[in-house]
């Protein structure tokens, strides 16, 4: 699936933390992990889609968040 670039450099800081926060040692809860897959194969989603509706910093912070719960 191709990405949607122009989206994508904006929020970059917050998804390199978003990849840390999955790249570290140990566990990482289930429901963030979840969220960030559903990022990545969300075809009609935003950083697939730069039309979509969804906004991308949004969606990272939520799953950020839950992978640091």
């Amino acid at each position: 699936m191709p990405l949607a670039r122009a989206q994508i450099r904006q929020p970059a800081g917050p998804l390199t933390v978003l990849a840390d926060y999955l790249a570290a040692p140990g566990p990482v809860p289930a429901e963030g992990v979840a969220m960030v897959s559903q990022l990545l194969t969300d075809a009609a989603g935003p950083l697939h889609r730069q039309a979509s509706a969804e906004n991308l910093g949004d969606l990272i912070a939520t799953a950020t968040g839950a992978l640091t719960r």
